[in-house]
């Protein structure tokens, strides 16, 4: 039943009585008649009217638009313009395109639209197509009728429109399968041969649309959505929504089909062959395409007509995400073709082929079992509770079930998948993926599905996504061996035991010699789990690769959110089986000072081949005078004050478990006092007084600039802050900072500092912490976390003024200090140097000039 046809034909019968009915009016009713306008453009209002182009010269002429009463509330400037050559719809390069204007311009009721079309076009083929450039959209609008070289169509709404007996095609053959409607969608693409392969695509880095979905970089969704309207006389209802998406997983490079019922998801289908006879290109290739209304119980006395739309695209849902599409989107009908039930060819769930989809059928293999994923549950940073029902046994005996879970979208069989074996009922069943290896990564997103499999195939119920918590405490490490101290030889097996609740990574195996730096010496990539959240991890060490001597083994264990955690202790290798004399070592600090300096002594660094370091007996003789100041003892710390300027040779000797002994001397340089000559320093520009100090033949601020200049602040903009700690400048603010008389230090500058304090030539050129107390004798005697204060034996009393990021964000105070230099490492950096609560050396390197350092100023 035509029912447009019929409601435009009465609409018809309505305009031409009104018009007769006007012109039997008198004169002076004359202004409600309805306008007629020849130059394509003129004002209509609610009494309706006629727009059209009476040029023989224009490529348009004969296009109008008439205007029922009653379609527009209010006067509107109607045109109809020939849109530029440059323009066209896609797919039809030479189809005439013509736009009726306003653009986006909605009528309460439909209006009659004529447009020419192109001599030796198939009126038996001809459609008339709404085109919106922007959206990409293409969309089918009713034909009226035909006359010469022109069709009338229907419509509400304005933008461009054409008509071509070419286009996009979609061939739509209404099926009765059992009792309910289906759809067979034939013919897709550009012509009657090439299918889809053909259409072109709006992305310029592919040809054609089965070339962007193949070839993309990223995810491809050719989606299909088939709406089932009942045909009324003067309204159509939507009954029903089936929706089939085929999409390309850009890092699995496999091809699947969705199946969406009235939007709700069905199913995925296996992966698509991309083989010539395979699904992916049978589609693309214009072969049959069945979507079925299960859901929908027809009316066997009313007409129904379907309506689909097509476009590839990066995402899936692109009737409302337009951005980025990479064809238009394509909008066909049968509603001119209308059947009732009775009418429409029947089809039986028998007759499935490959290429048809019908929910859990796929290529006539029977049906697979249903399956229903359902909610995570017991989610811990390492663990969940998988969840799902068989809804259905399918018609075959299921042989496996289970879930398969990933980290990425759609997961099937082939990720990580459990397997609870066979299964003869219907119900609930669930699995604990718990925190036993393999473990969950924390703070992750996880997706898994259910699923079932019988002769006919796996059927998987629908995707649940969930979120692990995240791990905010790094493992603990306990109960190792060798113990602490014990005398190893040979082959050593080392192990410890880890407690963490989100599961382990890998343990890392190091030792060091007394003095030296670690060495990896194995690693243990999944450690063993025991139980109650503990693992073990353990390596064989063979000593015999290492010369005899005391050994610190660190173990460094990473859990799976990253936190790192490490146990060291010591053991003695012996390869030899014979007793070999001590070696004697101690640090001082500082390495020098006044006789108001407490020089603390420490002889921890003494070693032993045989005897624990522990059990090693130690006495000094700190003026080096030959005579012992302390007996001996295990306590291997002493602090000592000197009385007098000189340079003493400091002397400890070590001895071992059976009486061999080794000595080991330092020389201190002791001072009458002070770290040189002090003094003051008013700043004339805002009467600022600075505490002086002379070190070596150089002259420095005791105290950090707080002279107020651009891209300067106080920490946390705080006064207070900046009484105490002065101001943290940028590099380019800090070149011309300070006072006339005074400069920013250069970095060859500060060298000479750091080695009037006892650093070596070498040792200042390196980078990172360089030296060994210098940083000790600098920093101030109090104020540094965790009671990480300096001496200042120097008088240079530096303090933790902290700094400021670039993103404005400060950080730091009372741990860390940041000096600038004046010296560039690049054009982006300078170099600076650090202090810290936790470190005695002196830290160099070079920073971006955007920060914030404080600024100490040298006498020029």
């Amino acid at each position: 039943m035509k029912t447009k046809t019929i409601l435009i034909s009465f609409i018809g019968l309505l305009a031409i009585s009104a018009l007769v009915f006007q012109a039997c009016k008198k004169d002076s009713d004359k202004p409600n008649t309805p306008p007629v306008y020849t130059n394509g453009q003129g004002e209509i209002g609610s009494a309706g009217g006629t727009v059209m182009i009476d040029d023989a010269s224009s490529p348009i002429n004969g296009a109008s638009i008439v205007i029922p009463e009653g379609a527009l509330n209010s006067n509107i400037n109607i045109k109809i313009v020939e849109v530029p050559n440059e323009m066209f719809p896609p797919g039809d390069s030479s189809a005439l395109l013509i736009g009726f204007e306003p653009e986006g311009l909605v009528f309460v009721q439909p209006v009659e639209i004529s447009i020419p079309f192109k001599s030796g076009m198939n009126t038996s083929d001809m459609r008339v197509f709404y085109y919106n450039p922007d959206s990409m959209l293409v969309e089918q609008v009713p034909v009226v009728s035909y006359d010469g070289n022109f069709v009338t169509a229907m419509t509400n709404h304005f933008s461009y429109y054409y008509a071509t007996d070419e286009g996009f095609i979609l061939g739509i053959e209404m099926l009765n399968i059992d009792g309910k409607i289906g759809a067979r969608v034939t013919n897709m693409g550009f012509d009657w041969i090439a299918g889809m392969n053909r259409i072109p695509s709006t992305n310029s880095n592919h040809d054609n649309a089965f070339h962007a979905l193949v070839n993309s970089n990223n995810d491809v969704f050719s989606i299909f959505k088939a709406y089932l309207y009942k045909d009324g006389l003067f309204y159509n209802s939507m009954e029903s929504v089936s929706n089939l998406t085929i999409r390309r997983n850009k890092n699995s490079g496999t091809y699947k089909a969705d199946v969406y019922d009235n939007e709700n998801f069905v199913y995925t289908s296996d992966a698509l062959g991309t083989d010539p006879n395979g699904l992916l290109n049978t589609w693309f290739s214009g072969d049959p395409l069945i979507f079925y209304f299960d859901n929908f119980n027809p009316d066997a006395s009313t007409s129904y007509f379907i309506k689909i739309k097509w476009r590839l695209h990066s995402n899936d849902n692109i009737y409302y995400l337009y951005s980025a599409p990479y064809t238009a989107l394509y909008e066909v009908n049968n509603e001119d073709a209308d059947k009732k039930l009775s009418e429409m060819g029947s089809f039986a769930f028998d007759d499935l082929f490959e290429g048809c989809i019908d929910e859990q059928y796929i290529n006539g293999s029977g049906l697979k079992p249903g399956i229903i994923t359902n909610e995570a549950s017991l989610i811990s940073c390492s663990s969940a509770r998988l969840n799902g029902t068989l809804d259905n046994l399918g018609s075959g005996q299921i042989t496996r079930h289970g879930f398969c879970l990933s980290d990425n979208p759609n997961p099937t069989v082939n990720d990580n998948m459990i397997n609870l074996g066979a299964i003869t009922e219907l119900g609930n069943f669930s699995y604990d993926y718990s925190f036993a290896p393999p473990n969950l990564i924390p703070n992750t997103k996880y997706y898994y599905k259910a699923y079932a499999e019988n002769s006919a195939g796996i059927g998987y119920g629908n995707e649940i996504t969930f979120w692990t918590s995240d791990d905010t405490e790094a493992p603990t490490l306990f109960g190792y061996e060798p113990g602490s101290g014990e005398t190893v030889s040979g082959n050593v097996y080392i192990l410890i035991s880890i407690e963490d609740g989100c599961g382990l990574d890998k343990a890392e195996f190091y030792v060091k010699p007394n003095g030296g730096n670690y060495t990896l010496i194995g690693e243990d990539p999944e450690p063993s789990y025991i139980s109650n959240d503990v693992y073990h991890a353990s390596i064989n060490w063979n000593t015999n690769e290492f010369v005899n001597g005391t050994y610190t083994i660190k173990v460094l264990v990473n859990d799976m959110a990253g936190l790192l955690n490490n146990k060291t202790w010591d053991v003695i290798v012996n390869n030899s089986g014979s007793n070999t004399p001590p070696t004697a070592l101690f640090t001082v600090s500082p390495s020098s000072g006044t006789t108001s300096t407490n020089f603390a002594f420490d002889a921890s660094g003494c070693t032993d081949n045989e005897t624990p370091a522990s059990q090693l007996q130690v006495r000094w003789d700190f003026d080096g005078n030959g005579s012992w100041d302390t007996n001996w003892d295990t306590d291997k710390t002493q602090n000592h004050q000197y009385s007098s300027e000189s340079t003493y040779q400091a002397k400890v000797e070590v001895k071992d478990a059976e009486g061999l002994t080794d000595t080991y001397t330092k020389s201190i340089t002791v001072s009458n006092g002070g770290g040189g000559t002090t003094g003051t320093f008013t700043d004339p520009r805002d009467g600022q007084t600075y505490a002086t100090i002379e070190i070596g033949n150089q002259t420095w601020f005791a105290e950090n600039l707080n002279y107020e200049t651009s891209n300067s602040w106080w920490y946390d903009n705080s006064s207070a802050n900046g009484d105490v700690y002065g101001r943290l400048y940028t590099w380019e603010a800090a070149l011309s900072a300070c006072p006339s008389g005074w400069h920013l230090p250069s970095d060859e500058e500060w060298k000479t500092l750091e080695m009037a304090l006892g650093m070596s030539q070498s040792q200042a050129d390196n980078i990172l912490w360089r030296g060994t107390d210098q940083g000790t004798q600098m920093k101030s005697t109090s104020g540094w976390y965790s009671n990480g204060n300096g001496t200042n034996s120097s008088g240079f009393n530096a303090l933790p003024g902290g700094t400021r990021a670039s993103s404005g964000s400060f950080y730091g105070l009372g741990s860390y200090g940041y000096w600038w230099s004046a010296t560039e490492s690049s054009g982006t950096n300078a170099w600076g140097r650090h202090l810290r609560y936790d470190h005695d050396q002196v830290y160099r390197d070079d920073d971006s000039k955007t920060y914030g350092f404080s600024v100490r100023c040298l006498k020029d």
